[in-house]
């Protein structure tokens, strides 16, 4: 990790994340090695936050890291700037695998898909976590409490998958942490999900409730995995949102799909969805979907997302094809725009 003061040129650290946590990389021993970052700043808080998970395949044992700054701005990266906090991820003889982190007011919530140590996928979960006591630093490092909820299946059945929780970034809009997830079909698909977890008063730890309701949008299928110049193929991750942002009571997510950018065989593609959230989510509406590529025979896949005050989107993400390496590209969408309206490498 790369720590750089917002001009951009002083007070630069580095570390290594093995370091942090005190183990080596993965080795002939099967030595468990760090995967699936997330990092956000909490504006409100004046706090970062950074999640991973770490995963041991000979001993089966998962585990989440929870790492939170003690300032706004951290010299580096030691005991005395930020606090440690490990979250077990082993559920059912399953282990944490792709995560999803998001903040609001109240609550720092973690998301994760759970993979069975055996093979196949076992269910989705998120951890919400008192954001109060845990922002609350400056002097030590507090004890926390963390409540578990599994992402339930529909009434259809259908299982949730890859829920993404938003990071708030301005306070604003209806109460709540808002989730976002797409509803998970082996094929075509059209549905997402929000979810809200508002918090109850009294008693100890995140006394929570949380809510959900599904929305209709245009079809998508999954995306095709990506070739590249490299050889054989990249895993682009599936129909599920990658990341999700809320500003001014508006929830954003992204996601991969299979779309097609000329003759067969198809393309992965992207999709920025926005989603105006009612204060009782009963009148919440899908008010945008925008689905865009990168050209024929070019894979766009596992992105991120992040939106301004002046609701302008930024969209990192993954970019291969079968004459380009994997790389890294952006597009960004002015408010109200169709597509997005540029790419840059």
């Amino acid at each position: 990790m790369l720590l750089v003061d917002r001009p951009g040129n002083a007070n630069r650290r580095t570390a290594n994340i093995h370091d942090l946590i005190g183990i080596g990389l993965l080795d002939a021993d099967g030595e468990p090695t760090p995967s699936k970052y997330r990092l956000g700043f909490d504006p409100a808080s004046g706090r970062f936050f950074i999640v991973f998970t770490l995963t041991d395949f000979t001993k089966k044992q998962s585990t989440i890291y929870v790492f939170v700054s003690r300032s706004a701005s951290p010299a580096g990266f030691g005991t005395g700037d930020w606090c440690t906090y490990k979250i077990n991820s082993k559920i059912q003889n399953s282990y944490a695998g792709r995560l999803g982190m998001g903040f609001d007011d109240d609550f720092l919530a973690v998301a994760a898909d759970t993979w069975k140590f055996a093979g196949g996928f076992n269910n989705a979960y998120f951890w919400v976590i008192d954001k109060a006591s845990l922002v609350d630093n400056a002097a030590s490092c507090p004890a926390i409490s963390s409540s578990r909820f599994k992402a339930k299946d529909d009434d259809q059945g259908h299982v949730a998958f890859q829920v993404q929780p938003a990071a708030n970034l301005d306070g604003s809009g209806p109460g709540g942490l808002f989730m976002l997830s797409t509803q998970w079909r082996s094929e075509t698909m059209s549905n997402y999900i929000v979810w809200r977890i508002l918090k109850r008063p009294g008693g100890r730890g995140p006394k929570v409730k949380i809510t959900s309701m599904r929305l209709t949008g245009e079809a998508f299928e999954h995306p095709p995995n990506a070739a590249h110049k490299g050889g054989g193929e990249l895993n682009t991750g599936q129909a599920t949102v990658s990341q999700a942002a809320f500003r001014d009571g508006r929830l954003y997510g992204v996601h991969a799909l299979s779309c097609k950018q000329g003759p067969a065989p198809n393309e992965s593609c992207l999709r920025i969805v926005e989603i105006l959230v009612d204060d009782d989510l009963r009148a919440t509406t899908l008010t945008r979907q925008s689905t865009f590529g990168v050209g024929k025979n070019k894979h766009a896949f596992k992105a991120g997302i992040a939106v301004n005050a002046d609701g302008h989107i930024a969209v990192p993400f993954h970019y291969a094809g079968s004459k380009r390496f994997l790389s890294v590209a952006y597009t960004d969408k002015g408010p109200g725009a169709g597509n997005a309206s540029k790419m840059a490498l």
